[in-house]
C-alpha cells in the first residue's frame, strides 16, 4: 500500500514542477491541492494509540512532506489555499511527526531565503572547508563550530531560479503562519500541551536560526539591503504570547521570553526605535516580577544579562528589576549561615542509608608471584616468633614453680 501512495503522490509532485501547472487555471488548481490535503488529512486523523488503522510515520512523512511540496513549489499566494492548510493541519497536529515536518520544511524554506536573499555566507563556507580538509589531512581537528546547527546542509527543496525576493518573502511568511496563526485554543483543546510546547519551541528555533545566521553572515559596510525585518516578522506574536494563558498552562512562557531575548540582544548592532525599546523594557520588567523565583525569571535573568553591555539606549531603567530578582533568588535559595547544626532533609538521610547499606569496595591485588612468597615468608616468620615467644612464657612458669617448690621443701627440712 504505501508503495502505491508514494507513486501517487511523485504525480501530483510532477504536475506542479512541469509547466503544465501554469497552464491550468486558478479553478483547477485548487482542486489539485485540496485533493491531497483532504486525502492527507483523512489518512492521519487517526490517532496513533489506534496502531490497527492509524498510518505508521513512514507513510506520515510522505504525504506531508507532499502537501508541503505541492504548495511551496508552485508559489502558492492564495489566502483561502493558506487558510484551508493551516486549518486542515490543525487537525492532525495531535501527532508529533506532522509538527516535526513543517518545522524541518519552514527551516529549510528559512535557509533558502537567507542564504540566497539576506545574507552571504561566502567567507564563513570557505573557512569551514578549509577546517574540514585539514581535518582529513591529519591537520587541524574538525572542531564543533566547524558546522553550526542553524546553517546545516537542510534537505534541499526543489525550487527553480525563476523566485524573487519578495516571492521568497511571501511564501515564508505565508509557511511561517503555520505557526504563528496558529489556532492555539483549539490545538490545546483537542491535541494537549505538548502540541502547544512543540509549537512555541519550533518558533523560537526559527528565531535562533535567523539570529545565528546573521552572526555568521559575511560583514559588509553598507549592511543588507532588504525587505525582511526580522523584529517586524517576529516580535509582534512574541509580545502577545507574554500574557497568554495557555502558553502559562503548558510551561511555554519562558520559551517566549527566551526568544525575545535572543531576538533584540544580537551580536551585530542594530538600531531600534524608542517605542520598541520601552515595549522591550516592559516586558522584561513585567517578566521578571510577575513570575518572581520561577522558571520564566531564570530564563529573563540568563538570557538578558547582556543587555546592559551592549548599551541599548534606557536599558538602566532595568537594573531595579534585576536587583530584586537577584535577591529574592538569593534569600530565598541560598541557606543562610547558623551555628545550629545543619538537619538532613529525608532524601539524603535515605541517600545516606543507601550508602551505608553498600559494602566499600576494595581494589583487587594484582597477581605476583614474587610478592606472594615473600608474604608466604613473612607469615612464616611471624608463626615461628609467636611459637617461639609460647615457649619461653612456659619455660619462664616452670622454672617458676619448681623454684617455689624448692623453697617449700627446704623451709620443711629446716623445722
Amino acid at each position: 500500500m504505501v508503495d502505491t501512495v508514494e507513486r501517487i503522490l511523485e504525480i501530483y509532485k510532477r504536475v506542479v514542477q512541469q509547466k503544465i501547472w501554469t497552464r491550468l487555471d486558478s479553478a483547477t488548481q485548487d482542486v489539485i491541492q485540496n485533493s491531497l490535503l483532504s486525502m492527507t488529512v483523512s489518512a492521519l486523523a487517526t490517532p496513533p494509540s489506534e496502531r490497527k488503522r492509524a498510518p505508521d510515520n513512514r507513510l506520515c512523512k510522505m504525504l506531508v512532506e507532499a502537501v508541503l511540496h505541492v504548495w511551496t513549489v508552485p508559489k502558492t499566494q492564495s489566502k483561502e489555499q493558506w487558510e484551508n492548510l493551516r486549518s486542515s493541519f490543525t487537525k492532525i497536529f495531535h501527532r508529533a511527526k506532522v509538527l516535526e515536518l513543517c518545522q524541518n520544511h519552514i527551516q529549510a524554506f528559512s535557509y533558502y531565503l537567507m542564504s540566497k536573499f539576506l545574507f552571504s555566507f561566502k567567507i564563513y563556507n570557505k573557512n569551514v572547508d578549509r577546517i574540514i580538509k585539514a581535518s582529513k589531512r591529519g591537520g587541524l581537528p574538525a572542531t564543533p563550530e566547524a558546522k553550526s546547527d542553524f546553517l546545516q546542509t537542510f534537505e534541499p527543496l526543489p525550487l527553480d531560479d525563476s523566485w524573487t525576493e519578495i516571492e521568497a518573502i511571501q511564501m515564508w511568511n505565508n509557511l511561517f503562519d503555520i505557526w504563528r496563526k496558529a489556532d492555539l485554543q483549539t490545538i490545546h483543546q483537542k491535541h494537549g500541551s505538548t502540541a502547544i510546547y512543540t509549537i512555541f519551541d519550533g518558533f523560537k528555533k526559527i528565531v535562533y536560526q535567523f539570529v545565528a545566521s546573521e552572526d555568521l553572515a559575511d560583514f559588509e559596510e553598507d549592511g543588507i539591503d532588504s525587505k525582511f525585518d526580522m523584529v517586524e516578522a517576529f516580535a509582534p506574536w512574541l509580545w502577545s504570547q507574554t500574557d497568554s494563558k495557555i502558553a502559562l498552562e503548558t510551561g511555554s512562557t519562558r520559551v517566549v521570553y527566551k526568544a525575545i531575548c535572543k531576538l533584540f540582544l544580537r551580536q551585530s548592532q542594530h538600531s531600534y526605535d524608542t517605542s520598541l525599546l520601552s515595549t522591550l523594557y516592559a516586558t522584561l520588567e513585567k517578566g521578571l516580577l510577575s513570575h518572581t523565583r520561577t522558571q520564566i525569571s531564570r530564563s529573563i535573568l540568563r538570557k538578558s544579562m547582556n543587555i546592559f553591555s551592549v548599551c541599548l539606549p534606557g536599558s538602566l531603567v532595568l537594573l531595579p528589576a534585576y536587583f530584586t530578582e537577584i535577591q529574592e533568588l538569593f534569600l530565598h535559595e541560598v541557606p543562610a549561615k547558623s551555628n545550629e547544626e545543619p538537619q538532613a532533609s529525608e532524601g539524603e538521610k535515605n541517600l545516606l542509608k543507601k550508602v551505608e547499606r553498600v559494602p566499600p569496595k576494595v581494589p583487587p591485588k594484582k597477581h605476583d608471584k614474587g610478592k606472594e612468597k615473600e608474604t608466604k615468608l613473612d607469615e612464616d616468620l611471624e608463626e615461628a616468633e609467636d611459637e617461639s615467644s609460647e615457649n619461653d612464657e612456659k619455660r619462664g612458669e616452670e622454672e617458676k614453680k619448681e623454684k617455689k617448690e624448692n623453697e617449700e621443701k627446704e623451709e620443711k627440712e629446716k623445722g
